[in-house]
């Protein structure tokens, strides 16, 4: 199956962000989630759990000098924010992966560009 594309919420210093947990999207712990990458995204995520630690993965498809490059695991407590990033093109692709360890991972993605630079 295909990853789940997660919407880019553009911010700027005229039109701000508000979130709520109830705003965060469940992260989709069977196939993974995927963003555009612009080079100037962030993460929000969320432990929905109420006791136990959960694991979002950031995956990096790139290779240096033909060796792969460690994905970034992040680790979030029971009902704890995480804000993750930016996340460099070069080394996260132009789409981010974005592998929750369960839907207990609830994402949302914000940008500081107005516009996706092409």
């Amino acid at each position: 199956m295909a990853r789940t594309k997660l919407t880019v919420n553009r911010v700027t210093r005229t039109v701000g962000k508000k979130w709520t947990t109830a705003g965060l999207g469940a992260g989709d712990a069977t196939n993974g989630n995927y963003a555009d990458n612009d080079g100037a995204i962030l993460v929000i995520g969320y432990n929905a759990h109420a006791t136990l630690a959960r694991t979002v993965t950031f995956v990096t498809p790139e290779t240096v000098d033909g060796g792969a490059v460690a994905d970034l695991a992040q680790s979030l407590a029971a009902l704890e924010y995480g804000i993750f990033g930016p996340f460099p093109p070069g080394i996260y692709g132009q789409q981010l992966m974005i592998d929750p360890q369960t839907t207990d991972i609830k994402l949302q993605v914000v940008s500081y560009l107005p516009e996706v630079r092409e």
